[in-house]
């Protein structure tokens, strides 16, 4: 389950113009690519509950919670890659994830997350994004 949605959630991401756009890097699932210039984007499992139902349709319901976030820098300024953020935000917060052979619901922005990572001197690299719980049945 977790390979074909990473895959939906890959296209997603990579298909949209203005996010590829901004975060000329690509996309990386866990962590960047060694030599990978900023900005980029990165998304990682956080969390992943599965509930079992019982019953005659012995449905699983997978709730995972991503962390999908824009990385920029070396930089001072959090301006791009908090405008990645909010393309994120605007692809992914109650839109349905298509992923093959799944059923899915509408995804949910559940927190905000912006943090920065030294990068030597004054400059930092920019971390902005969110934890996004999707509903992903089978």
């Amino acid at each position: 389950m977790i390979n074909e949605f990473e895959t939906a959630l890959t296209t997603l991401l990579t298909g949209d113009a203005t996010l590829a756009a901004l975060l000329t890097g690509g996309w990386f699932a866990d962590i960047a690519s060694e030599g990978v210039a900023a900005p980029y984007g990165i998304f990682s499992l956080h969390s992943g509950p599965t509930f079992e139902t019982f019953g005659a349709s012995g449905l699983t319901l997978w709730e995972p919670v991503y962390l999908v976030k824009a990385v920029d820098g070396p930089t001072q300024s959090k301006k791009r890659a908090g405008q990645a953020a909010d393309r994120i935000f605007t692809l992914l917060n109650g839109q349905t994830l298509t992923v093959s052979g799944y059923g899915s619901g509408p995804a949910l922005h559940v927190e905000a997350v912006s943090y920065d990572e030294p990068a030597g001197g004054s400059f930092r690299m920019k971390h902005v994004g969110g934890l996004y719980r999707f509903f992903v049945t089978k």
